[in-house]
């Protein structure tokens, strides 16, 4: 496995998991029995880019939550680390705690007559603290395009 740039093995992984995401989703449309665990794939997808957006330090600055969800669709109830207060409610944090719903096995299939799945909630919670978010199959290729472009910006 050959990289273009073996010093930002990141962008490279963000490359490639978004060739690899649009390339699934050509053949899904193609043929939907051969190629059916689209969840699947897009968990996997944005598994690896929250874990490496978080390890390189990728600026979010462009980016609002909004643009991925709106507040009042999200049970934010946690305090942050240092204090005691109310963290911000920003995309860093939204991500963070996204990575810790997928890292602790938070999460929960929501599906039509046990189907077609048509969205994932993700919780994170411990002691008083609890988020918690539901994502349809559209939100989560959003939130997944939408951290490929920050870190094409880097």
């Amino acid at each position: 496995m050959e990289f273009k740039d073996e010093t930002d093995f990141s962008k490279d992984f963000f490359e490639r998991t978004i060739y690899n995401l649009k390339l699934y989703e050509s053949h899904n449309k193609k043929d939907k029995i051969e190629f059916k665990h689209e969840v699947v794939q897009l968990i996997n997808s944005l598994l690896g880019l929250v874990v490496f957006v978080k390890e390189d330090g990728v600026n979010f600055s462009s980016v609002e939550l909004s643009d991925v969800k709106l507040e009042n669709d999200i049970i934010w109830n946690y305090c942050d680390r240092n204090g005691g207060r109310f963290e911000e409610k920003n995309f860093k944090n939204f991500l963070r705690h996204i990575r810790n719903a997928i890292a602790h096995k938070r999460l929960t299939i929501k599906s039509y007559r046990q189907q077609n799945i048509r969205s994932v909630v993700f919780k994170d919670e411990n002691k008083n603290n609890k988020f918690e978010v539901e994502l349809s199959i559209k939100e989560i290729k959003d939130l997944i395009y939408k951290l490929s472009e920050c870190i094409g910006k880097q």
